[in-house]
């Protein structure tokens, strides 16, 4: 029987109240001290591409995933279980249960989303006045993201996810 991992409670709660209370220049000079902030370790930087990050969280390696035009930074994608493979009904409960328990903790802290997406990747989101964070079930993992509004609605538009 697969047994995966997940974010510890303590430190999702001390991740999301972070999240919800930083406010940086989102510009690739800052990400080295946004991860010392953070606790994470740097494991690339690919100018004008994105970073690499391992955050220590117990789940697989390389949880955190950085994207950038240029010098402004657009996306923190943070993988917060182990990729749950092969996909079996196993793996798709614990995937469910992890959405659910990482949802209710940042509700619990932000308060009721302001948007849900329903459907084979449902997803949960808090648009604050310049960032967007969101939790979504990818089917094998569940990622928090935190990205600036102007790029999570560039992406809302051209995959019409709102339509």
């Amino acid at each position: 029987m697969a047994t995966w991992q997940v974010i510890e409670p303590a430190t999702l709660d001390a991740l999301l109240v972070t999240l919800r209370d930083t406010r940086w220049s989102w510009t690739a000079d800052e990400v080295p001290d946004l991860a010392n902030r953070l606790g994470w370790s740097l494991v690339e930087m690919i100018e004008g591409k994105g970073a690499v990050a391992d955050a220590s969280w117990g789940v697989n390696d390389n949880q955190v995933m950085l994207s950038f035009t240029g010098d402004q930074v657009n996306d923190v994608s943070m993988r917060v279980t182990d990729t749950a493979l092969p996909e079996s009904a196993q793996s798709q409960a614990f995937t469910q249960d992890a959405f659910a328990d990482v949802t209710a903790a940042a509700t619990r802290l932000f308060g009721p989303p302001t948007h849900r997406l329903k459907g084979d990747q449902p997803e949960v989101r808090w648009r604050g006045d310049d960032t967007t964070i969101s939790i979504t079930n990818t089917g094998p993992a569940v990622t928090i993201d935190w990205a600036t509004n102007d790029y999570q609605d560039h992406w809302d538009e051209v995959l019409g996810v709102w339509e």
